[in-house]
């Protein structure tokens, strides 16, 4: 049995404890049902949200997910909040700032053995609600608070003697987001922190309380916790106080790394 916290006797059971709610929004300047075609590269990005074409309206453009309106592409760029950029290739295109949110769930495990993580939570565009899938080069960056724990008993003593009573104390925030306990102690599994971690759906990472990183590859955006098979439940509280993709494409929608 594995003690991660102080206490007597701990076990672990379900809890049902959640922070969190999945944010939603449209992009200001959108347009509507879209009529015009702009292909997507079907090599470079699968998605089934978006399918093998993004559909935009005359006078509207393709930023990543979305169709915006704009007198022209640097115009619609900058009404997306985006900003023009050159890569390291020579590539002209728009780099997007995109706020991201998460459809929270279940506990959300996610660990190193199964980094498509059926258990963990998805990570949405705010913008378009749609499923984020990151590519080469993208920058994440986040800031969360919360932790992961469950239900501790105890034995009850009275006047020196040990009563056959157990008393249950929850508590979600045991182990925190990079995956320590109250002593400073590090939890790891599988090689990573029991804390906050990232996947593609190929590769689980390591993200923690707070930072910034390069995503490496390409995949579907998700989150979870990295618990320990041998606890079969637990419960968590997790929020983002802010949470972002940065992401650069060229006018045809390629995506290169952000300058």
């Amino acid at each position: 049995m594995m003690t991660i916290a102080k206490s007597t006797k701990q076990k672990f059971y379900w809890a049902g404890a959640l922070v969190g709610t999945l944010a939603s929004g449209l992009l200001a300047g959108c347009g509507g049902s879209p009529t015009s075609t702009a292909p997507i590269n079907p090599g470079l990005n699968p998605n089934p949200w978006w399918g093998s074409q993004l559909i935009c309206q005359p006078g509207t453009f393709r930023m990543y997910d979305n169709c915006v309106w704009g007198y022209s592409y640097d115009d619609a760029c900058g009404r997306a909040g985006g900003s023009i950029v050159t890569g390291a290739g020579g590539a002209r295109g728009c780099r997007l700032n995109i706020p991201l949110s998460v459809a929270y769930g279940s506990f959300g495990r996610l660990t190193a053995n199964n980094p498509s993580g059926p258990a963990a939570y998805s990570v949405v565009s705010v913008f378009s609600g749609r499923q984020i899938y990151f590519f080469p080069g993208d920058r994440i960056s986040w800031s969360a608070s919360g932790g992961w724990g469950g239900l501790t008993s105890s034995q009850l003593s009275l006047f020196g003697f040990t009563l056959p009573i157990s008393v249950g104390t929850l508590s979600c925030n045991q182990i925190n987001l990079d995956g320590r306990d109250s002593g400073g102690n590090l939890m790891t599994y599988m090689n990573l922190p029991s804390g906050l971690v990232g996947s593609d759906g190929a590769t689980v990472f390591a993200m923690g309380r707070t930072g910034t990183l390069t995503a490496p590859s390409q995949g579907f955006f998700k989150v979870g916790i990295n618990v320990p098979s041998e606890i079969s439940s637990a419960c968590t509280t997790l929020s983002f106080s802010s949470f972002q993709l940065t992401h650069c494409e060229d006018t045809a929608g390629t995506p290169f790394p952000c300058p």
